[in-house]
């Protein structure tokens, strides 16, 4: 499990075929960009996040990604949507 305590992004741009947002951890800022059609994405290293929470980068951009993009496939487009961490199972907050 991923020790990112929080998580939050916010939709910066939303064109004819991406949607771009901002993400937002305890640890470090970055983007996304998602393409509408096919849900690939472009993120930005959060090799600072990773550091800090002593997990290779490619698990937590990875977790990162999982996360937004399984969002965009039941809300496509969503304005903003954060995330708590809890030792506890369950879903996220809107």
């Amino acid at each position: 499990m991923i020790t990112l305590k929080f998580m939050s992004i916010e939709l910066l741009e939303d064109n004819l075929n991406e949607w771009v947002y901002s993400i937002y951890t305890d640890y470090q800022e970055g983007q996304i960009a998602i393409n509408k059609h096919n849900f690939d994405g472009k993120l930005t290293s959060f090799e600072k996040a990773s550091k800090r929470v002593r997990i290779k980068k490619e698990t937590v951009e990875y977790e990162i990604y999982y996360r937004i993009v399984k969002l965009m496939k039941t809300k496509p487009g969503i304005k903003e949507y954060y995330w708590l961490h809890s030792t506890k199972k369950m879903e996220p907050l809107v």
